[in-house]
């Protein structure tokens, strides 16, 4: 979801995964249950996109990081 500039739809996220198996329902349980996540207009999102705006910029960076999870790139950021 960090290559997508906007909220995406559940069936995109299912094509990117690959997981035919995946069902839209299914990711749309996954997606809500997790803190990670935000629903907008019926399609999902990171939710540190829809943060506090007032936070420091180094803040917000940190958390990006550590929800990523693994080293990430300035580009990807």
């Amino acid at each position: 979801m960090l290559v997508y500039q906007e909220p995406v739809r559940a069936a995109e996220i299912i094509g990117i995964i690959g997981k035919e198996s995946y069902t839209a329902k299914l990711l749309r349980h996954v997606l809500a249950a997790s803190p990670r996540f935000a629903q907008i207009d019926r399609r999902w999102d990171l939710d540190i996109r829809y943060e506090d705006l007032q936070r420091p910029l180094e803040r917000v960076l940190r958390e990006i990081v550590d929800a990523y999870g693994k080293p990430i790139s300035i580009e990807e950021i």
